[in-house]
């Protein structure tokens, strides 16, 4: 598992992967052009991509600094409670911020930030596998990387976790060629070593700055040069890990500092995430209501979230790809693997980090698919480098017998057809919803019959009707008890404030259980399944 070297006779897969490469790079092009403008509401992940554009809508209408770099998922007024999102760390939205400043507020700025983080990474992880085993593997890579649906469905979603990989990945990229892994014969010089340890050691805290799932990557790049007993290598890593514990404790310090009041809610969230039952008395405030509706509704058993996880984790990823990392570790054992430097920190920097957060996290990987691309950049590496060792063997067979050489022709046409078709499919089927629009109606009548300063307070949970509706909303009033709760801290948060209530007509809600409560209210509008109702 040395690096390859290239050679005549390893030409025509160099340049098949060359070109499937591109076609995957223009597919996945063709994919977000077709999804520019379309709505939010039905598409992957659509509740996550508005939440994400209303904080950057948030930072732009105040600030960063005024905001004191609090995320805010919610439209004007603030009131004196705001809707602050302390469950992730500012920066993605406060790049999003920028881009949506330059390039207007709306889904194509989005969808666009989306596609350059995707391509971005893309390049990182073929500068990595270069790096490791040669330009063939960093090409075989690359394509892998793109046409993993976990890629191309999880990068459409405008959210923290595919700039967080990109920074993730950029560690592990600087890293490696700041102690010269696996060593060259024309090392960089001392200065140019020093610049990549600064850049691994900024890349360090934007990862942290942007999500929590790649928080692993210092420690496994650790454990890798512990392993391997490279002093140059553990001192650096170990930089690493102090400034992302560093950066870790410095956002949940400003966030706790800023908003003492939920930092038991915060609290709670984690310990959901890591597989706990899930605190309600920690979300009876305004805002965080939601919290208690929907993970109450999401907890799971042990096997039930493994088996959940287990299940994201064979749609996101071809079986090819699945099977990959575990040849890839065999061939490894079967070596000298203390000399097999660039295996090692292969597994240690990409491989180990995704399996610490999937056994740590099991509630929030259960849940949501999107965390998938922690494992794409070390899955697509793995694919790469056994899928280069297939055509050896398979090339050597060929010259021992000429007969075999459509064998070759199968890898270099049929393959990757089969590995590209869903990505084509998707590319077709862009503009067709993951699921059908749930919140039209609701966003119109908010939009249309409450005036800009008003406060509603809505049975639903997604954030798609926020950020339509250009309202502020409070979610996750799905019985009468959580309204009779809501409304007086709605008026004490929102003085002066007109108030409202929007109930949608849904499978999940006991409208009958309502009936006693809105007939103290004032019915505003009705439209599909919606109906807006102003409270005295």
């Amino acid at each position: 598992m040395n690096p390859a070297v290239e050679s005549p006779r390893r030409s025509t897969l160099f340049k098949a992967a060359a070109f499937w490469l591109a076609i995957a790079a223009l597919a996945l092009v063709a994919l977000y052009a077709r999804l520019l403008h379309l709505s939010f509401d039905g598409d992957y992940q659509g509740w996550a991509s508005a939440s994400c554009m209303t904080m950057a809508h948030s930072f732009n209408q105040l600030g960063a600094l005024h905001l004191h770099f609090v995320p805010i998922q919610n439209n004007l007024p603030f009131g004196s409670d705001p809707d602050v999102y302390l469950h992730w760390p500012p920066l993605f939205p406060l790049l999003l911020s920028i881009v949506t400043r330059i390039l207007g507020d709306h889904e194509s700025s989005g969808r666009f930030f989306a596609l350059i983080i995707t391509l971005a990474t893309t390049c990182v992880v073929i500068a990595i596998a270069r790096r490791l085993y040669g330009t063939r593997i960093a090409l075989l890579s690359g394509f892998f990387f793109l046409t993993a649906r976990a890629t191309y469905e999880g990068g459409r979603a405008i959210l923290h976790q595919p700039l967080a990989m990109f920074f993730g990945s950029t560690t592990v990229l600087l890293f490696l060629l700041a102690v010269d892994i696996p060593p060259t014969a024309a090392p960089h010089s001392t200065s140019r070593r020093r610049l990549f340890a600064i850049l691994g050691l900024f890349a360090t805290i934007c990862t942290v700055l942007t999500a929590w799932d790649p928080i692993f990557i210092p420690f496994g790049l650790l454990l890798s040069s512990i392993y391997l007993r490279r002093r140059d290598a553990i001192r650096l890593a170990a930089l690493y890990l102090v400034a992302d514990v560093l950066a870790f404790v410095a956002v949940q310090a400003d966030y706790v500092l800023a908003y003492p009041a939920l930092f038991r809610n915060q609290f709670a969230t984690i310990a959901f995430r890591a597989g706990l039952k899930f605190n309600v008395e920690s979300s009876m405030r305004l805002h965080t209501i939601v919290d208690s509706v929907h993970y109450t509704s999401s907890q799971l058993s042990f096997i039930g979230t493994y088996s959940h996880a287990l299940r994201w984790l064979f749609e996101g990823f071809g079986t090819f790809s699945l099977l990959a990392p575990f040849l890839f570790l065999a061939l490894w054992l079967q070596r000298d693997r203390r000399q097999d430097t660039s295996a090692v920190y292969l597994l240690g920097g990409l491989g180990l980090p995704w399996l610490i957060f999937y056994a740590l996290m099991r509630n929030y990987v259960s849940i949501h698919p999107f965390a998938l691309v922690l494992g794409a950049p070390f899955l697509a590496i793995t694919s790469g480098f056994v899928l280069d060792r297939i055509w050896d063997r398979l090339h050597a067979a060929t010259v021992a017998d000429n007969n075999r050489r459509h064998l070759l022709r199968v890898m270099l046409v049929i393959f990757p057809l089969l590995i590209l078709y869903p990505l084509f499919m998707a590319v077709r089927n862009a503009r067709v919803p993951f699921e059908a629009p749930q919140y039209q109606d609701l966003s119109v009548i908010i939009k249309r019959d409450t005036p800009p300063n008003a406060v509603t307070l809505s049975s639903a949970e997604s954030a798609v009707p926020i950020y339509y509706s250009n309202r502020h909303i409070v979610r996750g009033i799905v019985t009468p008890d959580l309204l009779r709760l809501a409304i007086p801290q709605a008026r004490a948060a929102f003085p002066g404030s007109p108030l409202f209530f929007a109930l949608q007509d849904t499978p999940e809600i006991d409208r009958a259980s309502f009936t006693n409560t809105l007939q103290q209210f004032i019915p505003i509008a009705h439209q599909g399944d919606s109906t807006l109702y102003a409270i005295p």
